[in-house]
């Protein structure tokens, strides 16, 4: 007779719904407040987003007035982007005059009375470019320097860069005319608050035409011999938050993650422009690439479809947006040019050309250069976590915890199998079983068994082919959307609303994916595959940072850095899982510790009372049955009554409310590492 399961009682369900609602919760929350710099609001629950909670390098004391040195005024810097951006002005364009004229005097206002260099060289020079194509370039150099002095006696310098001009028919208002204004507010700052070392700020003309301003400071500029790093401010859209996208010295890295209290940060632009994905270029490439000076790059990226139009203007821009790329870069600068170690552990890169120039003979040089010897750039992985902090670690490191993530996450899951007696189909049993016990003491007579056809290694097996399975579905099923939404219904979303685009695509990708599993789990024929799916995506996850993630860092592309977090994740869920597997050791040892710490479970009257009966109820039903059969009487009678008295009392044991409420906790908390934390670090780029 059935023996039919007691429900759950109900406190035990409410406080485990209440328990993982809790827990969700508090993971948005924490989400939505790492959204606030981004946000077009100025309060997020209730929080309110000013400049002097974003604009400090440091975070201040609770209810402490932030020091005037770390401030960013973001109203001053949205009067000069207005007038600076009035009217378009493009290469050639005279009104470009006018906004050379207006950033012209106010640098004069500024510095004026200061110690404080001003060069408006209106040089020229020419530029021999040889790659793919020969052409010779007489440039004008309208570029805008200042040179303000450290306070100690240093050489070394740091460069900040922006850029003026605009396309034709822009405003330039993001591209660039944020950057522009956020140096002529670094320039205010450091006037009043100077740093150890010189700092200086170039707004060159020629960018959007050549990058001819980059070039021709580097190339003929006599305070060029002192830069040691720079700080590139660009835009790649309008709006939303300034990240650092590309970066190549570690110690520049670490001033960022140490200065800026929430970073935007990642390596995906640094390996997208070496991979030749993103055909567009910055100065950055100048001075990295070709002149070997290492820097960053920060660069607005939302709303592409803005970029480089008449709509790049000043009613786009937000102080939410202006504040993001002038605290990072005021708290960043001043971090680097205020260290007593970071710029002179840099030196002169070989790559830059003698200063001053030989006399009439051009700069000829492709932009992809060799490495000159001593070369100092070097690319390492970095990335922010939900802006709350920030990984920088060299390729070789990653490489290495790449391999390292992987083999555990293999090595745990066997080690997860002990004892090895998971049942084995008598059918898939291998004819040599009889040699094996496999209620030996001897662990790897177990494991051998385990790993042929009818064991776990068999279960491991079909559970990646199904997860195999749903993720081709899910790369179709996102493919057919795509192509459907995009040439059908909306041919333009792609380029105008990316992050709609992306969302719509992630989802379409995760509904194929789950609905495809859900189908094949429900066809195996494996009673226990719902468990082994958990062990396969370990791994399966495993797998990939063992063959793919790590062959690439060794190569220094690491733009599937999410790999590692999803691994440590599925680590995770394999763990709760085995928790949960009444086939596992920890499973044993944690239902040992609840039934001495509960007495009640095993021992209690009423379920003693209520055990009898059930088995006086099930002996009388089957002693007819038992006494007709002869070869079952004596002692595989007995042994039957033993088996149904363990399986009764098991069974009541597993209706304890306080095992059904343990179980409910390491099924939410395989839910939240499992599931819920990898959506979230796939998403992480997007928020």
């Amino acid at each position: 007779m059935a023996l039919v399961a007691r429900p759950p009682s109900w406190w035990t369900a409410t406080v485990a719904t209440v328990l993982q609602l809790a827990v969700f919760a508090s993971i948005l929350l924490f989400v939505i407040d790492s959204l606030a710099v981004s946000s077009t609001s100025s309060r997020i629950l209730g929080r309110d987003v000013s400049v002097s909670s974003h604009a400090t390098s440091q975070p201040s004391a609770p209810g402490g007035p932030v020091p005037s040195e770390q401030m960013f005024d973001v109203e001053r810097a949205l009067g000069d982007l207005a007038q600076i951006t009035r009217m378009p002005h493009s290469l050639n364009d005279p009104r470009s005059i006018d906004v050379r004229d207006y950033l012209r005097s106010t640098i004069e206002d500024i510095i004026s009375g200061s110690d404080a260099k001003f060069s408006d060289p209106l040089t020229n020079g020419t530029v021999a470019e040889f790659g793919s194509k020969r052409w010779l370039v007489y440039w004008e150099d309208s570029s805008l320097v200042v040179r303000v002095p450290g306070t100690g006696n240093h050489t070394e310098a740091l460069l900040v860069q922006a850029h003026y001009d605009a396309v034709p028919m822009s405003h330039g208002a993001y591209d660039d005319g944020v950057g522009v204004v956020v140096c002529l507010e670094l320039l205010r700052n450091l006037i009043q608050h100077p740093v150890r070392h010189p700092v200086l700020i170039n707004i060159d003309w020629g960018e959007e035409n050549g990058l001819f301003g980059a070039i021709l400071f580097a190339r003929f500029h006599q305070w060029a011999e002192d830069v040691r790093a720079y700080i590139n401010l660009e835009a790649g859209g309008v709006g939303g938050r300034a990240m650092l996208f590309r970066a190549s010295h570690p110690a520049l890295l670490t001033a960022y993650k140490q200065a800026v209290q929430r970073p935007c940060a990642s390596l995906v632009g640094n390996n997208a422009f070496k991979l030749g994905i993103v055909k567009s270029d910055t100065d950055y490439s100048i001075y990295t690439t070709r002149y070997g000076i290492p820097g960053l790059d920060l660069a607005f990226t939302d709303h592409r479809s803005l970029y480089h139009t008449s709509r790049d203007n000043a009613q786009q821009a937000t102080p939410e947006s202006v504040l993001s790329m002038g605290a990072a870069t005021l708290s960043t600068a001043r971090k680097i040019a205020d260290s007593i170690v970071t710029l002179p552990s840099l030196p002169r890169s070989p790559r830059l050309p003698p200063h001053p120039p030989p006399a009439n003979k051009p700069h000829a040089g492709g932009m992809k250069q060799h490495a000159a010897s001593g070369d100092i750039v070097k690319d390492v992985v970095f990335y922010d976590v939900l802006s709350r902090f920030m990984v920088v670690r060299s390729y070789a490191a990653e490489m290495w915890l790449s391999i390292a993530t992987g083999l555990a996450g293999i090595a745990i899951v066997v080690a997860l199998q002990y004892p090895f007696l998971r049942p084995l189909p008598a059918s898939q049993v291998p004819a040599y079983a009889s040699t094996l016990n496999l209620g030996s003491s001897r662990p790897m007579d177990r494991l051998v068994l385990q790993l042929g056809r009818g064991g776990f290694f068999g279960s491991l097996l079909e559970g990646l082919a199904h997860l195999f399975k749903s993720y081709l579905l899910g790369l179709f099923g996102s493919l057919l959307f795509a192509g459907i939404l995009v040439s059908m219904v909306m041919p333009r979303l792609a380029y105008t609303h990316l992050f709609l685009f992306i969302m719509l695509l992630f989802s379409a990708t995760a509904l194929s994916a789950t609905y495809g599993l859900s189908v094949w789990v429900g066809r195996s024929r494996l009673a226990d595959i719902h468990t082994m799916v958990w062990y396969s995506w370990c791994i399966m996850c495993s797998l990939v940072l063992l063959l793919l993630v790590a062959p690439l860092n060794a190569v220094e592309i690491g733009i599937f850095y999410r790999d590692l977090f999803y691994t440590w994740a599925s680590i995770a869920a394999a763990v709760l899982t085995a928790l949960m597997d009444p086939n596992t050791y920890l499973y044993a040892l944690w239902r040992k510790q609840v039934d001495r710490l509960a007495p009640r479970l095993s021992h209690s009257n009423a379920d003693d009372d209520h055990r009898e009966r059930l088995l006086r109820r099930d002996s009388s039903s089957n002693d007819e049955a038992d006494d007709e059969d002869d070869d079952d009487s004596g002692v595989n009678s007995g042994e039957r009554h033993i088996a149904r008295h363990t399986n009764q009392t098991q069974c009541l044991a597993d209706n304890h409310p306080l095992v059904i409420g343990v179980m409910h906790l390491f099924a939410s908390l395989r839910a939240l590492f499992g599931v819920f934390l990898p959506l979230l670090v796939g998403m992480d780029i997007m928020l």
